[in-house]
């Protein structure tokens, strides 16, 4: 093993002496990027010595300790941090950077599997003429747990439903077609996911029905269930599948078996040719309409058809009377003529014919509680469409470049159900404030540019879209110019007027009587979502009293109800 120098060892006691001075006197502990960023400098050319696990013992623990893994396996996964960040890191690379032989840096690959199987780091392999190449990646959240100062924690594999699962699956799939993800791994994590979701439909009837199936034909099926589920896709050719398999005579004989019809995916009834009008291919296939009802029994209806957990049934709307000020009233009125499905394909046609948009888009605007949403839902009910619900808090993935994916995925998702629906459903995008403000000009962190991109798409889809696509915020002051144009209906909600108020207190508390109502119209400044918490707050009241609310008892919920307010309008309270 190589030995220090003299000169050496005496710079890395001073060097060491000093971080022990530093350290005390700030009384700050140093972040985990930072112990990385020193443990790097002394990793590289040190051999992996014992004089250098001696002498950088309290940094290397200190790394250890906080992930739960060995000294070594922390000083490899650092290396591996630092590499991975400029390219893929094979067994030569390490070599070269701790300056040991390959045949010596291969000692160690029972530590890098220690590694992978707690998902610190990712394998690749690449088929080049020299053979199969394995390299390393770090897991990206293994950065964000450095930069936190916190241990990294693999993400929760257990789905609480079938598309959850779909989703998770799509992700190694696509990190296995950008050679991000050996083959190996690939199973791996698929084997690991099927065993922490035991509990889904999809997973016991998949078990179920494949146990007489090769490894490479369950894969295979794996991916045409996953293509299905992820865009209604009937269609697969062999060049879809060949990024799964290392060896490509594996991926050959499997497409040979489905040509000439000896496969036991099609023997079984799982998988059959592709029908183009009538004619079968024998260069495309597709799942059975068999294999959809077996299969995936909780996400396909009885006709064969995805269903969507989005997607909120007409039926199971709750109907109410709603109250408007007159200008809205006039414009909802509009809206609901609109979509009354005879009316709406004709207008349809119509404006394909004069080569116009045939995407209806709609904002709702206004302030909390004026019955924005409740608007949407009851247009819903009334024209018998569901509601494809999307919440983009959930689409604000942490990852640069999820997010955007994430929100192209719901407006394809969305675009499958109008195909497959009679009636087009409403694309509700309920508290829409973040995506219809202003772009950012000149945007230069990653996150601005991000949200720049998510409006350029969330635009171009709406520009594009053939369905109907409601939006509600409570902040249209900031609405992008671009957005605006491509709304069709704008509605402005306003507090209601005393008549609009009086009518939703009969209509809400039917015991009123109409002077009583009128009283607390005039009297009280308050939207229809304030009116339905006082109602609330009476029904609930009068269950733990076992007693009627008189009227004095109601105003004082009314008084409740309001904020208190300073002399200049400002709000009093500890959020002030």
């Amino acid at each position: 093993m190589k030995k220090l120098s003299a000169k050496s060892q005496e710079n890395n006691d001073l060097t060491k002496a000093s971080e022990t001075v530093s350290t005390k006197k700030s009384g700050k502990k140093l972040s985990l990027l930072s112990l990385a960023d020193k443990l790097l400098q002394r990793a590289r050319n040190s051999q992996l010595s014992k004089e250098f696990f001696s002498e950088n013992k309290s940094i290397i623990n200190k790394i250890a300790e906080s992930q739960a893994i060995t000294p070594l396996q922390a000083v490899l996964l650092i290396a591996i941090f630092e590499m991975s960040s400029h390219s893929r890191v094979d067994i030569d690379d390490l070599s070269r950077f701790f300056d040991i032989s390959t045949i010596g840096m291969l000692s160690y690959t029972e530590d890098l599997e220690v590694l992978l199987e707690r998902k610190f780091i990712r394998r690749t392999s690449n088929n080049d003429v020299n053979g199969t190449q394995e390299s390393y990646s770090l897991s990206g959240a293994v950065v964000e747990a450095f930069k936190q100062n916190k241990a990294f924690v693999p993400a929760d594999l257990h789905c609480d439903n079938t598309e959850d699962f779909f989703a998770q699956l799509d992700e190694w799939y696509s990190l296995r077609d950008d050679n991000e993800l050996s083959a190996n791994d690939h199973v791996r994590e698929i084997r690991g996911l099927f065993n922490e979701n035991q509990h889904l439909p999809f997973v016991q009837a998949f078990k179920a029905n494949t146990q007489k199936l090769t490894a490479a034909e369950k894969s295979l099926l794996l991916l045409f269930c996953m293509l299905f589920v992820k865009n209604d896709d009937n269609e697969v050719y062999p060049r879809q599948w060949n990024f799964i398999f290392d060896v490509r005579l594996q991926a050959r004989r499997l497409a040979n078996a489905l040509a000439d019809g000896t496969s036991p995916l099609m023997s079984q009834g799982l998988v059959d040719y592709s029908n183009n009008e009538g004619r079968a291919m024998n260069n495309a296939y597709c799942l059975t309409d068999y294999a959809k009802q077996v299969l995936l029994p909780d996400i396909v209806s009885p006709s064969g058809k995805l269903t969507s957990n989005r997607l909120l049934s007409s039926e199971k709307i709750v109907e109410k009377k709603l109250f408007y000020n007159k200008e809205e009233q006039r414009q909802i009125d509009q809206m609901a003529a609109l979509l009354q499905q005879e009316k709406y394909v004709d207008v349809c046609k119509n404006l394909e014919k004069k080569g116009m948009r045939q995407g209806i888009c709609c904002l709702l605007h206004g302030s909390p509680g004026t019955g924005k949403t409740e608007t949407v839902l009851q247009l819903a009910k009334a024209s018998g469409r569901d509601i494809f619900r999307v919440d983009l808090a959930q689409m604000r993935s942490k990852w640069v470049g999820d997010s955007e994916k994430e929100v192209q995925a719901m407006f394809d998702e969305y675009a499958s159900c109008v195909r497959k629906s009679e009636i087009a459903p409403i694309l509700l995008i309920n508290e829409a404030d973040g995506i219809l403000t202003t772009r950012m000009h000149g945007a230069e962190r990653s996150v601005d540019k991000m949200e720049n991109t998510m409006q350029n798409i969330f635009l171009q889809n709406m520009e594009d879209m053939k369905g109907i696509l409601i939006a509600t915020t409570n902040l249209a002051d900031n609405l992008d110019p671009a957005f605006e144009r491509r709304f069709l209906f704008k509605v402005k909600y306003d507090k209601p007027n005393v008549e609009a108020k009086k009518q939703i207190w009969l209509s809400m508390m039917p015991e009123l009587s109409e002077e009583d109502a009128q009283r607390l119209a005039g009297d009280f400044d308050f939207s229809g979502g304030q009116i339905e918490n006082i109602c609330r707050k009476k029904t609930i009241n009068e269950v733990l009293s076992n007693a009627d609310t008189n009227f004095e008892q109601l105003r004082q919920y009314c008084r409740d109800e309001q904020i208190k307010k300073d002399a200049n309008g400002r709000p009093i309270g500890f959020g002030n």
